[in-house]
């Protein structure tokens, strides 16, 4: 009896549905005339209409459940609605708060708003910004949204704007365009309040992934590095960081606003980046991601960032070699790699920065002094083998320069040549492949990279261990260029801005961070190891 009390409640349901919208069409279509001939009953059923979607009315359940079928029938009737007839209904839905409606009543929402945006040459404008408005939360939640029970919510309602500006710009290919425009007019002012800010700029990083965040990547670095900048705020930005980027795997220019950010105040800002994510990496009560994330970050950015200077380095390597030793400490058993992440993931941060610093640390005896005692070598000689679960690619690179500069001289079988990854890197990597995790790839957007190109370290120029600076040894350090690199696509790369598409294209043939295909190396008897293709960029930009 109960399964057929249900079914006949569902069936009503259904049919009140039903009918809920064709009396929505029917409503629309009658008042799609000249004023004076509506009929007033018409009329009538419209003003009730414009009620049910009025967006400072405050409901009840009942009143929300009624609004949720409202919107359902207004997006199956989208064909209907006529901006010249409908312009009350169309306002009263640009300029509805999805921050206090319940998860149904978005969904209802949002998905009328993705049909109207797709409505050639109508209201995607009008859709875009409704989309924007709703970054941060209204003045009078934003004291709440921080409180644990609203932390959840955001989270909700930020991936709920992510899905439908993704789905619309699928749908619309100049809604990205239109929307960067909306998004550079939108930016929250310098009279508005922090929470506001943090909330807006936290919620456009999370544009930063696929087509949207290539297309609109530029702006995500310039303003909001204008904006904190004006604000002398960077706290602010290390907040929005650890919310909104650090566990974002496939962010491609949000973090460069970190990077950006720290370079005009590298003593100060600069330097309490490094320690921020040592921090983080070093805090036992964090959960693994965020500390892999953490380390990941720590060494990409002291690899890469020319404004930090070595006895900054050589700290941050301090704190990351004490750390490792105590886990050496503790005789832990091999097991699985993945047991063991953090651990591998702070191994292959500590020789990936001295692939790049290496050579500078030596220049200065008492940093020297300071490196050689940390104890590199029993670390990477430790039972749990990092030396053959690290990426090989770092470790031959590694040992090639520690060797030379006479820091590490264990007895060692060297990882294939011609191998980026293995299936050890992989394991200890997970599901993320954190292995293969340096999330400052070199930065190449046309508008914003001469942000970032005077204070970045490219491979190309840097100066080893094992070259001194002659001719001879100039050459030798260009056989890492793509010409080196048998039957690669990158050979004789030109970079060209013409449009989006090829920006795309330079990024991936610049990344460091590696993809699936790869090439062996041509290496001659006499060259000694480079830095693989897929774990380096090819060239630098040109100036």
């Amino acid at each position: 009896m109960g399964a057929e009390e249900c079914c006949d409640d569902h069936m009503e349901v259904s049919i009140s549905d039903s009918l809920a919208f064709r009396e929505v069409q029917r409503v629309l279509q009658s008042v799609r005339m000249d004023p004076f001939l509506i009929d007033l009953r018409d009329k009538d059923e419209y003003d009730y209409l414009l009620l049910a979607v009025d967006p400072t009315r405050k409901r009840d359940l009942d009143e929300e459940a009624m609004l949720v079928t409202t919107l359902k029938a207004l997006s199956e009737a989208v064909p209907k609605i006529d901006i010249m007839y409908h312009h009350a209904l169309l306002n009263n839905i640009f300029t509805m708060c999805i921050w206090y409606l319940r998860e149904d009543t978005r969904d209802a929402l949002l998905d009328l708003i993705t049909r109207l945006a797709a409505v050639a040459d109508q209201y995607l404008r009008e859709c875009l910004q409704m989309l924007v408005n709703n970054f941060a939360p209204p003045r009078p939640l934003v004291p709440t949204t921080e409180q644990p029970r609203w932390l959840a919510r955001k989270k909700e309602i930020y991936y709920q704007l992510h899905e439908s500006l993704k789905m619309i710009s699928d749908t619309v290919p100049l809604a990205a365009r239109i929307l960067k425009d909306i998004i550079n007019r939108s930016m929250p002012k310098l009279f508005d309040t922090k929470a506001k800010m943090v909330s807006f700029v936290e919620c456009m990083l999370g544009l930063d992934t696929e087509r949207l965040g290539d297309l609109i990547g530029s702006t995500l670095l310039e303003k909001v590095v204008d904006l904190l900048t004006e604000l002398d705020e960077y706290c602010i930005l290390k907040t929005i960081f650890q919310k909104a980027v650090l566990k974002v795997h496939k962010s491609k220019f949000a973090q460069f606003i970190m990077f950006y950010a720290c370079s005009l105040d590298p003593e100060i800002c600069g330097v309490d980046f490094a320690l921020f994510l040592t921090d983080i990496f070093t805090k036992e009560e964090d959960d693994a991601i965020a500390r892999m994330s953490a380390v990941s970050y720590v060494g990409s950015y002291l690899a890469r960032a020319r404004f930090i200077s070595a006895d900054t380095v050589v700290a941050v390597l301090k704190r990351l070699v004490e750390w490792c030793d105590s886990y050496c400490k503790l005789k832990r058993d091999p097991l699985k790699p993945i047991d063991h992440q953090i651990f591998y993931a702070s191994c292959q941060a500590v020789m990936y920065v001295l692939c790049f610093r290496l050579r500078s640390i030596m220049d200065y005896p008492n940093l020297k002094s300071q490196l050689f005692q940390m104890p590199i070598e029993s670390i990477l000689m430790d039972r749990l083998e990092p030396l053959k679960v690290c990426l090989p690619s770092i470790v031959n690179e590694f040992l090639r320069q520690a060797r030379a500069a006479r820091l590490f001289n264990a007895p060692v079988d060297l990882p294939l040549e011609d191998i980026v990854e293995s299936d050890l890197s992989k394991a200890f990597g997970g599901a993320n492949r954190l292995d293969m995790f340096f999330p400052f790839d070199p930065y190449l957007l046309r508008e914003s990279d001469r942000y970032i190109r005077p204070n970045f370290e490219f491979w190309s120029l840097v100066q080893t261990t094992y070259s001194n600076n002659s001719d001879d040894d100039e050459e030798l350090g260009d056989l890492d260029a793509p010409g080196m690199n048998v039957d690669s696509l990158d050979d004789h790369i030109e970079i060209d801005f013409k449009d989006d598409d090829d920006i795309e294209y330079s990024m991936n043939k610049m990344s460091i961070t590696p993809h699936r295909s790869f090439h062996p190396m041509a290496m001659s008897s006499g060259s000694g190891l480079s830095m693989p293709a897929r774990i380096r960029p090819s060239v630098s930009p040109p100036s």
